[in-house]
């Protein structure tokens, strides 16, 4: 996580591929919020029938509601 100084009165975006919880990105969200950046979210795919906090990303591609394989994370 970057400093509170090099995100204080900062502009930013915070992308992660899904929100299923959503509670990474509410957590590094809030996080640099109380740095003093103005912060937006973003996500690949969007689980609103999953989420376990309030509030959505503010810009996602797409919704879901089942599992996701992204072909970058196969092959273990």
């Amino acid at each position: 996580m970057p400093s509170d100084e090099s995100l204080k009165g900062r502009s930013i975006l915070i992308v992660d591929e899904v929100w299923e919880s959503g509670r990474t990105l509410a957590l590094v969200a809030e996080r640099a919020r109380a740095a003093g950046a103005d912060v937006r979210t973003a996500v690949v795919h969007h689980k609103p029938g999953k989420s376990e906090v309030p509030g959505a990303p503010d810009f996602f591609a797409a919704l879901a509601d089942g599992w996701i394989t992204y072909p970058y994370k196969g092959g273990e």
